[in-house]
């Protein structure tokens, strides 16, 4: 599987480090945004945190599901 025709970060060097590499890529920005020093930047982003976890929690329990609705599909996704 090529994404936009290069290999993915999965394909070249495994899950473990695609994983850690996607953690970074979450992480350092959250790192910025709380060192603004801003209560109501830093409950937003947990927020947002969260709530990306979530929904990628209930992604993975309906894989390969054909049942699941566009609709239901949609707000897991988002």
């Amino acid at each position: 599987m090529k994404c936009k025709g290069k290999e993915t970060v999965h394909q070249l060097f495994g899950t473990r480090v695609a994983v850690l590499a996607g953690d970074f890529m979450f992480a350092q920005p959250s790192w910025y945004l709380a060192n603004l020093e801003n209560l109501g930047v830093i409950k937003l982003i947990s927020e947002v945190i969260k709530d990306f976890a979530s929904g990628e929690i209930k992604k993975a329990s309906s894989l390969f599901d054909c049942d699941v609705e566009l609709d239901e599909y949609s707000l897991r996704s988002y």
